[in-house]
């Protein structure tokens, strides 16, 4: 009794903004602990259900459409749904599922929902193609979605009112062989493919681990607005063709990321201002020539030359100094003002860990030639957008 009056005591506003940093399924058991707390889940501004925290595909069903049911808030912020079928509990349900589309119902109704309730915040991951995203276009509100695993059919895709767009192992079917109809954003003439073309507003873009089919040889970004670009996780055959050009036509481009991904053929046109830049190219599993390897690292600084702040891993420094000949050319970063080197842990975290002749290139265009080694944790594939 003592502790249900001192739960009374606190303000309504302030449990509902603890209770909308957990999962839906442990707000509605907190209601438990207090009469006053019975219904206040139900008016939350935020739905998160993630389908790892069921034991049986039936019970994860019944609790979302419960929830939909029986929610009384007229504005969403945030909502989230995470149904993971590579869970051991849903493998067995596969057949099922595919019978009877008993998944893709549900994110249809789940999308129904947001689509009406001013939702600002999305995560999505399903690992099929989802027939009603194309209703999330028409939502004004939808500022920031983070999309994980889906099978994206570009022809139905583009969203006005996007800021902010994450998309992680998502797989892009523009080939003819998926038998996909006429897309528009996907030229077959040259291969070129521009999936970002009607995100107008769109200005934070991260692609990490997403696969595009073989055709595709040309990767156009050419979102109007987009101000920083992160592309990760990026290998040949897996995701991408060895040789295909990515294009980033970007004017307001100010912050390019690159990392944990095979040495690409980048081109940065127009008049975008590099200002941040971090280059972390990863050496396994390479599918180019020695010759065609340094030559595509060498021609991605002159993409970034104007940068005035360049990170670059420990990873890309040593594979740099294994071509001295490369070191006696004119150094392609012309307007850097500080270099700052990514090392895995502290004891790497000194100049001496650098090759001197790779240190003396990189700053040799640098007015300022400022230096720095910063120590971080390798943060696992996975991980990334995954809370």
């Amino acid at each position: 009794m003592a502790m249900e009056d001192g739960m009374n005591e606190v303000p309504d506003e302030i449990v509902e903004h603890i209770l909308s940093y957990v999962e839906t399924k442990d707000a509605m058991q907190c209601s438990v602990l207090s009469k006053r707390w019975r219904s206040l889940w139900r008016a939350l501004p935020v739905l998160n259900f993630d389908s790892a925290s069921f034991t049986h595909y039936s019970s994860f069903a019944n609790f979302v459409l419960h929830v939909l049911h029986s929610s009384t808030s007229l504005t969403l912020t945030h909502c989230k749904f995470w149904f993971d079928i590579s869970n051991p509990i849903f493998c067995c349900l596969q057949i099922c599922i595919d019978r009877q589309d008993l998944c893709e119902g549900l994110v249809r109704m789940f999308i129904h929902h947001v689509t009406t309730h001013g939702v600002q915040h999305l995560t999505l991951l399903f690992p099929r193609i989802v027939d009603d995203l194309p209703l999330l276009f028409s939502c004004q509100s939808l500022q920031h979605l983070q999309l994980f695993e889906l099978i994206i059919l570009p022809d139905c895709w583009g969203f006005a009112s996007l800021t902010t767009l994450h998309l992680v192992r998502c797989s892009f079917m523009v080939d003819w062989d998926y038998g996909v109809g006429d897309l528009q954003s996907y030229d077959s003439s040259d291969g070129s493919f521009d999936p970002f073309e009607n995100f107008v507003n769109l200005t934070h873009l991260l692609i990490s681990d997403c696969r595009f089919p073989s055709k595709v040889r040309i990767l156009d970004i050419r979102a109007p607005h987009l101000t920083n670009l992160t592309i990760s996780s990026m290998e040949h055959v897996r995701n991408i063709c060895p040789d295909c050009k990515i294009i980033v036509a970007s004017p307001t481009l100010t912050t390019f990321n690159f990392v944990d991904s095979h040495v690409l053929q980048l081109f940065l046109v127009g008049s975008c201002s590099i200002e941040r830049a971090h280059l972390d190219v990863a050496v396994t599993g390479y599918q180019v020539p020695k010759h065609d390897f340094i030559s595509r690292l060498i021609d991605m600084f002159w993409a970034i030359g104007d940068a005035k702040d360049v990170t670059l891993s420990f990873q890309t420094i040593s594979i740099l100094s294994q071509f001295p000949a490369e070191l006696r050319h004119p150094c392609p970063f012309t307007g850097m003002q500080i270099l700052r080197v990514k090392v895995l842990n502290e004891s790497c975290s000194t100049t001496m860990s650098i090759p001197v002749e790779v240190l003396n290139f990189l700053l040799q265009g640098s007015p300022t030639k400022t230096f720095k080694v910063e120590a971080i944790k390798q943060m696992a594939r996975s991980s990334i957008g995954g809370n």
